[in-house]
């Protein structure tokens, strides 16, 4: 026994899996360029609506006669008016002359005939997919052609790849196909395929024909049952050309000029990397012999791009992942001004990813250019606002994939949204950007990056592990490199002190000018209530400019108060819960030490007790923080002891050390020196775990993602002398262009992180005068700071306070 392909299977992988008339047509131009020619001609021929010969042929197939004659003749002269028609236009395609149409509808009309009427309605309207390549020999045709899932493509691409070249850096362009499947596109588009190919300095040139319909009528058939001919026909190409003709005939659906139209410019103007340049190949289209120009990215528009970023994955000889950005901000207060700056990563950046899976996604390229829809403009010279945004509703929309600089379906194409830019957008509180507001694209190619590879409907790459990390790694470099920038650097900083001299700038400036326009009026001074006038006019942007960034001021007060609200909200839940668990840990703590002075208790049960009463008691040190009759405490400023704190942060955190292996030290300097300060206790609690919480985070991290890292390890040095406390760990530690960017809101290149625990300790420390930094004296095995300082120095009491 063995297994068996039915006619079925052909049709199946043709008109079901080719998911859309834009995939067809990508696929058939792929295989024009996979056959080397340097540019791709698709010809849409459209005469006749498909409604119109559905009709007819259906009326052809009607049993009811009067009825049939009736709507025959008016079908006829339907066609018979729309063909004289074109055959007066200068771009006239159609087969037939004027004679030769009045004839074609005069047999309709008869309704005799009717298979060879519907031929012929059948082929009026066809696609045209011509290329220059290199032909095929009659061996060609059915070795190749004719094989369905042929390893052919992907022979050549595994040559290509052991050459070493890579394109664009060669003259040899790789190939796009793989699967052997992509000549069953023309399947999607119409029923019938007719096949013309040549060869430079061969005299024969072959024609075919398949007939898809077959395999529709005969599902359960043996596909080699139909019989596809090869022709050798004369020679209409010159001897030294060469090349492959596709007609593709009786259509599925309209290809009005709309439609044609659309399908270029918005899908095959993308179809060829526009950011690479020169381009080895282009594409032609034609409608009913009219040219369709397609559109372009030009530099000019991208180099308007309020904010952008480039970006190059590599990796070094010991595999070991490095990421170069370049990022460029425009939107500053002052808005002639631009800050460029480049900045290296390691894998060390990013939690959650190691080297190793990341050198299974290979080295890449990216571009980003974000432009911000209100503050768009005209460009001088060469275009207005409206053509500006004209050209970015076409282009924007993600980050477009292209492989070896053809485009890989559907990644920046609506409503694709692969890189979640609108839904992180929506569900952020910091600024996020959306695909509205990006142009840009991601280049990848077979030779670097073999594991990305494309499914078999060519709807996107398989969703494997080199995917995954993939689209993870760049989610990450828009959210916490490019995003985290763009708030830092674009946004206008502005404080309430900056409205007070402007509002009253403008404010003399409208009264002066309405003072002008009154007196020209009372004088009827025509000039002078013209030139006031235009002096008004002039204050305006300077008003709509001010509305714009009281708005924003606004928006981030609104945003202030939101998260103040939730976190009052979380705080009243925890003294509420923490009200009733703290009895049952008091109780338990009790029950547990009275059980555990029986003398009759195995040894087994007796560490068992032991070991829950300090579990139990370093949950009680953390809820005593939480109780109610503390809070009104909290706000006070108290000698506290920040050896004790440290004592009682490790024995709650002791369990969690133990548990992923991590070494936990503390180092009094003198020994046994007592740090006091003079600062509110729960404050200097909530600074020390929210940084101990972040190494205990990164340290973990290193460990299961980092061969290369030291053994697990946080060390505490408390200095009462210099009045300082150092906590150092072994994870990734800090990258020196992040010393000040760690402490600010929403910025952490943590999975999932929040980019609040180092921001909200930098705040409690500037209320209590504790200057909390980075230590970049120090650095660790990967060239960066491992730790961070807690300066006491002026937690000290005033003269007066008691």
């Amino acid at each position: 026994m063995s297994l068996k392909i039915t006619a079925r299977v052909i049709s199946q992988l043709g008109t079901e899996l080719i998911s859309s008339d834009d995939v067809a047509i990508f696929e058939l131009v792929k295989n024009g360029f996979d056959a080397g020619a340097s540019h791709v001609s698709v010809h849409f021929n459209y005469v006749i609506d498909q409604k119109i010969i559905r009709e007819l042929e259906s009326a052809i197939d009607s049993k009811a006669l009067a009825l049939k004659g009736k709507r025959l003749s008016k079908i006829c002269s339907i066609i018979r008016d729309k063909l004289i028609s074109l055959s007066d236009s200068p771009t006239y395609f159609c087969s037939l002359n004027k004679n030769e149409i009045e004839e074609f509808t005069s047999i309709i009309s008869t309704y005799k005939h009717a298979e060879l009427i519907k031929e012929k309605l059948r082929s009026l309207n066809y696609i045209e997919v011509i290329d220059f390549g290199s032909g095929m020999s009659k061996f060609d045709i059915e070795k190749y052609f004719l094989t369905i899932g042929t390893t052919h493509r992907k022979g050549q691409h595994e040559d290509f790849i052991s050459k070493g070249t890579l394109y664009p850096n060669t003259n040899e362009i790789p190939v796009a196909g793989e699967k052997g499947i992509g000549r069953l596109s023309s399947m999607r588009l119409g029923k019938k395929l007719q096949i013309e190919t040549w060869q430079a300095n061969k005299r024969e040139q072959y024609r075919l024909s398949i007939n898809w319909r077959w395999f529709e009528e005969n599902p359960e058939s043996n596909p080699e049952n139909h019989i596809i001919k090869t022709e050798t026909v004369s020679r209409s190409e010159s001897l030294e050309s060469h090349g492959t003709r596709l007609i593709i005939s009786d259509l599925n659906s309209d290809w009005s000029y709309d439609k044609s139209r659309s399908l270029s410019l918005q899908r095959l103007s993308k179809f060829i990397d526009p950011f690479t340049k020169p381009q080895k190949r282009r594409i032609k289209i034609r409608w009913n012999n009219e040219h369709i120009d397609l559109d372009t990215i030009t530099k000019i528009f991208l180099n308007a791009a309020h904010n952008g970023m480039k970006g190059k994955v590599s990796f070094t000889e010991d595999s070991k992942f490095k990421l170069k950005i370049n990022y460029w901000f425009n939107n500053f207060s002052d808005s002639d001004s631009q800050l460029k700056f480049e900045r290296t990563y390691t894998s060390a950046d990013f939690s959650g990813l190691s080297d190793n899976n990341l050198k299974m996604v290979g080295p890449f390229e990216f571009e980003l250019y974000q432009y911000n829809r209100r503050n768009l403009s005209a460009i001088p010279g060469h275009a207005d606002r409206n053509e500006f945004k004209k050209w970015l509703d076409n282009w924007s929309g993600g980050l477009m994939l292209y492989r070896d600089g053809l485009r890989v379906l559907p990644y920046g194409q609506h409503p694709d949204d692969w890189l979640e830019l609108d839904q992180r957008a929506l569900r952020a509180k910091g600024f996020r950007v959306n695909r509205i507001q990006v142009v840009g694209c991601v280049k990848i190619s077979r030779p670097l990056n073999p594991l990305l590879q494309d499914q078999t409907n060519r709807e996107g790459l398989q969703s494997n592990d080199a995917y995954l990390v993939f689209q993870e790694l760049l989610r990450r470099i828009i959210d916490e490199c490019f995003v985290s920038f763009y708030r830092n650097f674009s946004e206008k900083k502005i404080t309430d002190d900056d409205f007070v001299p402007r509002v009253e700038t403008i404010e003399g400036e409208l009264e002066s000018s309405i003072e002008e326009i009154v007196n020209a009026i009372e004088l009827n001074d025509t000039k002078k209530i013209k030139s006031s006038v235009s002096k008004l006019k002039r204050e305006i942007p300077k008003i709509k400019e001010l509305v714009t960034d009281f708005e924003s001021v606004a928006a981030k007060e609104r945003l202030n108060q939101v998260e103040v609200v939730e976190l009052a909200a979380k705080g009243l839940a925890a003294e509420s819960i923490a009200h009733d668990v703290e009895a049952v840990l008091d109780n338990s703590i009790s029950e547990a030490g009275i059980v555990l002075k029986q003398k009759s208790l195995s040894d087994r049960i007796r560490s068992t007790l032991s070991h829950l009463i300090i579990v139990l008691k370093s949950a009680r040190v953390q809820i005593d923080s939480l109780k109610p009759g503390q809070s009104n405490r909290r706000l006070r400023r108290t000698d506290v002891n920040l050896n004790r704190i440290i004592e009682d942060l490790q024995k709650i955190y002791q369990p969690r050390f133990d548990r992923h292996g991590i070494h936990f030290k503390v180092k009094d300097y003198p020994p046994k020196g007592k740090l006091m300060v003079y600062a509110i206790e729960s404050h200097l609690r909530q600074i020390l775990e929210n940084i101990l919480r972040n190494s205990i985070y990164w340290v973990t991290d290193s460990k299961e993602n980092r061969a290369d890292s030291p053994a697990s390890e946080i060390s505490i040095f408390c200095d009462s002398r210099s009045k300082t406390v150092s906590i150092y760990d072994s994870g990734v530690g800090f990258a020196q262009e992040e010393t000040e960017w760690v402490f600010t809101r929403f910025n952490s290149h943590r999975k999932d992180g929040h980019g609040l625990g180092l921001s909200i300790a930098r705040e409690l420390g500037d209320f209590n005068g504790v200057q909390i930094s980075i230590d970049t004296k120090k650095k660790n095995y990967l060239d960066r700071h491992p730790g961070v300082i807690l300066d006491f120095s002026n937690c000290v009491k005033k003269i007066g306070n008691t």
